[in-house]
């Protein structure tokens, strides 16, 4: 349990891939390979069910700490949390406590006491907390009420887990994925050689173009793919298929189950997730088991695609471009993909120049420490003149910048749900993005495609933001 808390600390610190890989790699070697299981199911998001509700977790801690419930409410609300407020307020364990309880009776306790009468909950929690050290105890509160939310990747999880073994990661991702149970799997069989390999061939580099495209030659010698969807390859065998993102991790190929019935076994079909649960090839690195050299990809792909039975979902291959005017309106909402049409030499990633629009700060979502994790953004509806959120993201201005806005957060905090702050919309910021899509779920009805934050708006009031209905027209504008 120790490991597992000494984990979730250095995840949180460090959120970049290569330090959570190596955050995992680390923790994992000193974990029994049973509890490496157990900790990559909790982090896949296979969870015990929570024993206790907030208040009733509150009020445990409360009654064990000696604090009246309003004290403890403003430890509450002074953590933002409430599982770091019940780890701290709880006297530190006993020297004759007993040793510190493993993560397997953790979580056999929490899937046992599912459902249980609240005495037996209380009763647990309490016998935890006494030998339990703050750190493990804010883990342990999470997984006791449900709030352990941290997920992690399968293929993260699945190149840490390879590091220690030998593995084949792409086989470990496939694992991790499917159907099993962290208490009866079989380390060992985990690690295995799998019977037959569906692992991603290299995807081939799409670099950001960054010369204007006529300094690329006629436009007749490029052919252009929509930048419409996510990259992925989809892996045909003998007893199934899989299909990868580019960042390695496993997708669920069953909404192109037809496809992978039309391909022959062994075969590597490169291309594109397009709206509507459809698949647009681009690249052929192995048909039948055979590698396809480069240059032979493009006449071997359309010759597989011609032979394919109709109704397939799947999108036309890269259209060959006749004049550079015609390129806007070839691309997709990322841009578009130049393909040379030799077949051979570098591809190109053409973006259009980013929008713009002015939204006002609405949410902080802290971080561990004194920073925020991400910044939401809104824009005023004109029927009630609430500020919507359109954009979660990263904050993104210097050190010094930050620290001034996270400050003005903590001081200006109307209202807090768990780590999230509510502020009144009188911050204003100019974010870039790429383009707009449709949400009917969404407050606001859409979403911002890549946003980011470009500047503060120092001067700027809440009447500059970008009115919503200006979004909303870009949206019937461009379909």
């Amino acid at each position: 349990m120790l490991t597992l808390a000494a984990l979730i600390r250095d995840l949180d610190a460090d959120r970049t891939l290569s330090a959570r890989e190596a955050a995992l790699s680390r923790h994992f070697a000193a974990m029994a390979p049973q509890d490496r299981l157990r900790t990559a199911a909790l982090l896949l998001g296979r969870r015990p069910r929570r024993i206790a509700s907030a208040g009733e977790l509150g009020a445990w801690a409360a009654a064990a700490a000696g604090l009246p419930d309003w004290l403890f409410d403003l430890c509450r609300a002074e953590t933002g949390d409430l599982a770091e407020a019940a780890a701290q307020v709880l006297p530190p364990p006993a020297s004759d406590a007993g040793p510190v309880p493993s993560l397997a009776e953790v979580l056999s306790g929490l899937a046992r006491l599912s459902g249980a009468p609240e005495a037996e909950r209380h009763a647990f929690a309490l016998a935890l907390w006494g030998r339990l050290p703050v750190e493990a105890r804010h883990t342990f509160n999470r997984l006791t009420t449900g709030g352990f939310r941290l997920t992690l990747p399968p293929g993260l999880i699945a190149r840490a887990l390879a590091r220690l073994s030998n593995a084949d990661p792409a086989t470990l991702a496939l694992r991790l994925a499917g159907d099993w149970d962290a208490g009866t799997a079989d380390p060992a069989s985990f690690a295995a050689p799998g019977e037959e390999a569906l692992a991603p061939a290299p995807f081939p580099p799409e670099p950001p173009l960054a010369v204007p495209v006529e300094a690329l030659g006629p436009a007749t010698a490029w052919r252009v793919e929509p930048a419409d969807g996510p990259r992925a390859q989809l892996v045909t065998g003998t007893n199934g298929a899989a299909l990868w993102s580019e960042t390695g991790e496993p997708l669920d190929p069953a909404p192109l189950a037809a496809l992978v019935r039309a391909l022959p076994p062994g075969s590597v079909l490169g291309g594109r997730l397009a709206p509507g649960g459809r698949f647009r090839p681009t690249d052929l690195p192995r048909l039948a088991g055979a590698r396809i050299a480069p240059g032979d990809q493009g006449p071997r792909l359309a010759a597989l695609i011609a032979g394919l039975p109709a109704g397939l979902p799947i999108l036309p291959v890269p259209v060959p471009l006749t004049a550079w005017i015609d390129l806007p309106a070839l691309a997709g909402p990322g841009g578009a993909v130049l393909h040379p049409v030799a077949g051979i030499g570098p591809r190109h990633l053409w973006t259009p120049p980013p929008r713009l629009l002015t939204a006002a700060l609405i949410y902080g979502h802290a971080a561990p420490g004194t920073g925020f994790a991400t910044l939401s953004f809104g824009l005023p509806d004109p029927a009630t003149a609430e500020f919507l959120p359109v954009a979660q993201i990263p904050p993104g201005l210097p050190q010094a910048g930050m620290a001034e806005i996270a400050a003005w957060i903590r001081a200006h905090t109307v209202e807090r749900f768990g780590p999230v702050r509510l502020v009144p919309p009188e911050r204003m910021f100019e974010l870039a993005f790429d383009g707009v899509a449709p949400a009917p779920r969404r407050k606001a009805g859409f979403v911002l495609l890549n946003p980011r934050l470009v500047r503060a708006l120092p001067q700027a009031v809440a009447r500059d933001a970008t009115p919503l209905a200006a979004i909303a027209a870009l949206i019937r504008r461009e379909g």
